[in-house]
């Protein structure tokens, strides 16, 4: 098979999604096929990640159903000869949907589904029952849960797969460390806890905030929340819930950051409390700089590392057994920590790299293309 793929995704804004889509293209493309990428939105944060022969196209898309962008963007597919469109998450299958059935493209789709609260919210969006499975060529959930919502909106079984979230990990192994200490001022005693998320509710930052409120006490930690608002207002609502739990000298908001690879090496351990995800990706991404970790049990990485024996898990919206998880960790003994640490970076590189899951894309490009041409 030698095909030309084009993946088709909102922007390449830094997030889990966009990780995701530079590391398969990446791979795809080392791989000897060709790649392109065409975005719906002009944000490239992570563009300048993408290998140099990935050619990469922004449409001029005003409002979420433009008939000029589809038209550009048909003839951007035409002109290059793109053989499989590979689209990241609804919204923007939505837009390649109405394309086709506009008659702007004909090549098959691939929906790579990653939507990340699919353990609190199943529904079907109207326009995906009515009309909208029909252009699925192949559905691939990164998740279980998520090929389950799709043969209930319509995907024949037949056509959809699990393919769990990997990631070039030696972007994060072979990455310098952040001083961390230097740069926040930080005591040398003092363990550097970080936590790595687009800040909406989903997340689970005001249940972090509860569970710190609920620590022994005996540890000196810091904790750094990494990461962009996704919700208006949500930012300032976190820090006035730290202020008035008293944690305003335990924990610091540092925004989005570009060197996020860095951090987490610079960091002592890990931290993911959110209330749904469909990965999460950043799992793999602190287990890959070697980080023991607490997380919440949701989520298909998380499942799946739980069940591995991978660090610490507990249930979602429960801060007192976050925190109880917690304290067991910052007392381990220093070889208990270091053979955590260890187990952590084992288990990401045995189970979690992009090269592991390429035969299986290879599978379901192969099984789209025959699909459209029956």
């Amino acid at each position: 098979m030698n095909v030309h793929v084009m993946h088709l995704n909102e922007s390449l804004r830094r997030g889990g999604v966009e990780r995701i889509l530079v590391d398969l293209a990446n791979a795809t493309s080392a791989d000897g096929h060709r790649v392109s990428t065409c975005l719906l939105e002009d944000g490239r944060d992570l563009a300048n990640e993408l290998r140099p022969e990935i050619q990469l196209w922004v449409l001029a898309r005003r409002k979420r159903f433009e008939r000029e962008a589809m038209k550009q963007f048909g003839s951007i597919v035409t002109e290059q000869k793109v053989d499989l469109l590979h689209v990241h998450g609804r919204s923007t299958y939505a837009f390649a949907a109405l394309a086709r059935t506009l008659g702007f493209i004909t090549i098959p789709i691939l929906l790579h589904d990653h939507y990340g609260q699919i353990e609190t919210d199943a529904s079907v969006p109207w326009w995906f029952r009515l009309w909208g499975h029909r252009y699925v060529d192949r559905y691939v959930g990164v998740y279980g849960k998520l090929a389950d919502w799709a043969v209930r909106a319509g995907v024949p079984r037949a056509r959809t797969c699990v393919i769990g979230n990997a990631i070039d990990l030696e972007r994060v192994r072979d990455t310098r460390s952040a001083s961390l200490r230097s740069e926040f001022g930080f005591a040398e005693a003092e363990r550097i806890g970080i936590v790595v998320c687009g800040l909406r509710r989903e997340k689970g930052i005001p249940q972090l905030l509860e569970a710190l409120s609920k620590l022994s006490g005996r540890h000196a930690v810091k904790i750094l929340v990494v990461g962009g608002e996704r919700e208006t207002g949500h930012v300032a609502a976190c820090k006035a819930k730290a202020f008035s739990l008293g944690l305003n000298d335990l924990i610091h908001f540092t925004g989005e950051r570009a060197d996020v690879p860095a951090l987490i090496r610079g960091a002592d351990f890990a931290l993911l409390p959110s209330l749904s995800e469909s990965g999460p990706l950043v799992l793999i991404e602190y287990m890959a700089g070697g980080l023991p970790f607490v997380a919440t049990l949701v989520g298909d990485i998380a499942h799946r590392v739980d069940k591995l024996g991978g660090s610490q898990f507990v249930p979602p919206r429960d801060p007192a057994a976050f925190a109880e998880a917690l304290d067991r960790l910052l007392s381990l003994a220093p070889d208990d920590w270091r053979a955590r640490r260890e187990a952590s970076q084992r288990l990401a590189f045995d189970h979690f790299d992009v090269r592991q899951t390429m035969p299986r894309w290879y599978r379901m490009y192969r099984e789209s293309l025959r699909l459209i041409h029956a």
